[in-house]
């Protein structure tokens, strides 16, 4: 039992995200702490902007996931809708926020010598129309999500500064 317990302590700072965007030169994702304010009511433009960006920042295989120049609007709340609203965690009780806004969203690969792509690594999605929601889940937390149908994409841009 003793060593089990070695083993799983010895893996954990590997799952941790600190130290990410080194391969990809470039900044480690964005990890939100909290994500519970406000208790009441909608949330603020800039705290809307924290959860989108929460909910996209990650490192997923081998790519490494990042927003910058994050802008929201939060219109005023409306019923959860059963039959439009795929929210699986969400509290059906409570009302959804209507967000809208812009993004640039980067898709990095790590960097290589061999694929000659230092500095020029990442996928942009530039979204200027991007729309979604904010819900808080049955356990109290704040989702954001708002993405754009019709990005523009630019190939083999820098990963954004560090």
């Amino acid at each position: 039992m003793r060593i089990l317990v070695l083993f799983i302590a010895s893996i954990i700072p590997a799952l941790s995200q600190q130290g990410a965007g080194k391969l990809y030169g470039t900044r480690d994702p964005l990890t939100c702490t909290s994500s519970t304010e406000p208790a009441r009511g909608a949330p603020s433009a800039a705290q809307a902007a924290l959860y989108v960006r929460c909910s996209i920042e990650k490192k997923s295989g081998d790519y490494l996931m990042l927003t910058e120049d994050v802008k929201v609007e939060i219109a005023k709340s409306r019923p959860f809708q059963p039959h439009s609203d795929i929210l699986p965690d969400g509290d059906t009780t409570l009302p959804v926020y209507p967000i809208r806004g812009t993004l640039r969203r980067y898709t990095c690969n790590q960097e290589s010598g061999y694929l000659k792509n230092i500095g020029k690594n990442c996928l942009v999605w530039l979204e200027p129309k991007a729309s979604g929601v904010c819900y808080k889940t049955t356990f109290g937390d704040w989702k954001c999500s708002m993405s754009d149908s019709s990005p523009i994409k630019s190939y083999n841009q820098p990963p954004p500064a560090q």
